[in-house]
């Protein structure tokens, strides 16, 4: 739950910061002090303008009145009828709906999610996410469905769709993450394709790594791939790794010799998963790359040698059909 509270709330900073003058316009309640006393309809008013540091507080006083049955349609009207209501204070009516007990209201969800505003999306994504259900997962099915029926394909690159469709469970929705995933890169979609389906998640990250050139990977400056989305997806692999017949499986050891050092180390992490029962099949694989790649690896594994490295360096050297390679192996097992 922390985690899509953090991944909102840096979604919302653009809007946080365009509408600070206005927020600070509208503080009606900032002299209002919170308290036993304070009538649940103003205790509400002042968790919208204030936010986090009063939404706790409120939520709080509510549960102990035992009034949520009440106070869920009031909050629902409030963020469906938003004319006079900043987006600020719609995420903290948002956060503080979320914060309830029992699961949302179907109808409320689905009417965010079908609204022209991209702003209500979010919020229905959000809700979505934070209370998980069978009847919100059919929710999300059908408001997925009906995007990709009008083909607004831009709307399925919402981080905060894939955070609900992945504490949703819905694992029909994969073939969207793995879509979004490969258009936007965004690390939500690789931790949802995870979730979903953690061993075909592993084969289709292949696809993605693969969209890494040879060259950006050798410099320190990456942009065609998401740094972090791919350190995501070799920490899985180490866990759930690729099938090393997937012809795509050489890429791995191209990230093996990245001038990024952390994605240098989890790949050889990938590889050395591998080892025990792969390992000549593995070598067999690298000795047909091109030369300078089995060298670049040479070099790399002499920096930090294994037994298992060895054993595998051994193999490579009965199988390269390349002299300086075989020269590079006997120099760094001297």
């Amino acid at each position: 739950m922390m985690r899509m509270l953090i991944l909102f709330c840096t979604l919302f900073t653009v809007i946080s910061c365009q509408t600070t003058s206005k927020v600070a316009s509208l503080e009606k309640f900032k002299n209002v002090k919170l308290d036993g006393q304070t009538p649940t309809q103003l205790a509400i008013d002042v968790a919208s303008e204030r936010g986090t540091e009063s939404i706790q507080y409120v939520s709080q006083l509510i549960t102990k009145r035992k009034a949520w049955p009440q106070v869920y349609p009031t909050i629902v009207n409030r963020i469906e009828k938003n004319r006079k209501y900043s987006q600020v204070e719609l995420f903290n009516l948002a956060m503080l709906y979320q914060s309830g007990p029992g699961e949302a209201n179907t109808s409320f969800v689905q009417n965010l999610l079908a609204s022209s505003d991209s702003f209500m999306n979010k919020l229905g994504w959000y809700i979505a996410a934070s209370k998980p259900s069978p009847k919100i997962a059919l929710v999300l099915d059908n408001a997925l469905s009906t995007i990709l029926t009008n083909s607004n394909s831009s709307r399925l690159h919402e981080p905060m769709m894939a955070m609900a469709v992945s504490q949703n469970n819905l694992r029909s929705a994969y073939s969207i993450m793995r879509q979004s995933l490969m258009q936007t890169g965004i690390e939500q979609f690789a931790e949802a394709m995870i979730h979903l389906n953690p061993s075909q998640a592993s084969e289709d990250f292949l696809e993605y790594l693969n969209l890494a050139p040879t060259e950006e990977l050798r410099q320190l400056t990456i942009s065609s791939v998401n740094v972090t989305t791919c350190q995501i997806i070799l920490m899985h692999m180490q866990k759930s790794p690729p099938s090393i017949h997937n012809p795509k499986f050489q890429q791995i050891f191209v990230f093996a010799v990245a001038r990024n050092q952390s994605l240098s180390e989890m790949a050889a992490g990938v590889l050395e998963s591998q080892f025990t029962r792969n390992r000549r099949y593995l070598a067999a694989l690298l000795a047909r790359t091109p030369e300078w790649l089995q060298i670049a690896y040479v070099e790399d594994a002499k920096h930090d040698m294994t037994a298992h490295k060895k054993l595998f360096l051994t193999d490579l050297r009965n199988t390269t059909p390349h002299e300086d390679v075989v020269f590079e192996i006997n120099s760094s097992m001297r």
